[in-house]
């Protein structure tokens, strides 16, 4: 199995509508900053757009299914 290049992860292009549309920093740092965890905001935001990201990239997969489904019935 290839290794993955963590840093290559979070220099890709997130594509959203706008920043409006993502969790809050503050709201992120409360759910990640737990259990002695302390992320820093930095970490933080990173750890926000890679989930982001990784739900973009789900939901493509989901579309481009779905167009399957539909063309092979």
């Amino acid at each position: 199995m290839k290794a993955i290049n963590k840093n290559y992860i979070f220099q890709q292009p997130i594509n959203y509508a706008s920043n409006d549309n993502k969790l809050s920093l503050a709201k992120c740092k409360k759910i990640l900053n737990v259990d002695g965890f302390c992320y820093t905001d930095e970490e933080v935001i990173k750890i926000r757009d890679w989930l982001y990201h990784m739900v973009d990239i789900a939901i493509d997969a989901l579309d481009k299914n779905a167009k399957k489904i539909k063309t092979s019935n």
